[in-house]
């Protein structure tokens, strides 16, 4: 059984999806920076990724990378808080034995059969038909597509 948790970060939290057999489940949700100073809120973060792998059985995460751009949009403390978040979250995987790939959206478009044309968002509902939970189209469907994109991978490679 493959139970992969894909991952949509942004400075203010991360929304997650679990990918069981090519199937979203609608739980867990998000996870969200715990209340407190920044460098004081970094164990309290640890422990609750920590606790999603165990409480979900996770096997593999994949970490959706942001959109590419051109020209640089946000500067140090434009993107400072998702960066650590990701970072944070690599950490827990790692430590729990679980790997992780960083996933970059041109990947998961390829690996899921998307055209290069358009955003990630706009295919969602060609393999999502339904949403899964909450906070579906604040970011879990990404997350979720971030998921099968690495699921995809592992079934092509067993």
């Amino acid at each position: 059984m493959s139970r992969v948790l894909g991952v949509d970060a942004s400075p203010t939290g991360a929304l997650l999806a679990l990918v069981v057999d090519g199937q979203v489940q609608t739980k867990p949700e998000k996870l969200e920076w715990p209340a407190g100073e920044a460098t004081e809120r970094l164990v309290p973060l640890l422990r609750s990724v920590q606790d999603v792998i165990a409480e979900h059985r996770i096997d593999a995460v994949s970490v959706l990378l942001p959109q590419r751009s051109r020209r640089p949009t946000h500067g140090y403390f434009g993107v400072a808080d998702r960066v650590i978040l990701e970072t944070v979250i690599r950490l827990g995987s790692a430590l729990a034995g679980k790997p992780v790939v960083m996933m970059e959206r041109a990947t998961v478009r390829a690996r899921l059969g998307f055209p290069p044309a358009g955003t990630l968002e706009d295919y969602v509902e060609r393999v999502l038909p339904q949403p899964a939970g909450r906070y579906w189209k604040a970011g879990r469907a990404l997350a979720a597509l971030a998921a099968l994109g690495l699921e995809d991978r592992d079934a092509d490679s067993g």
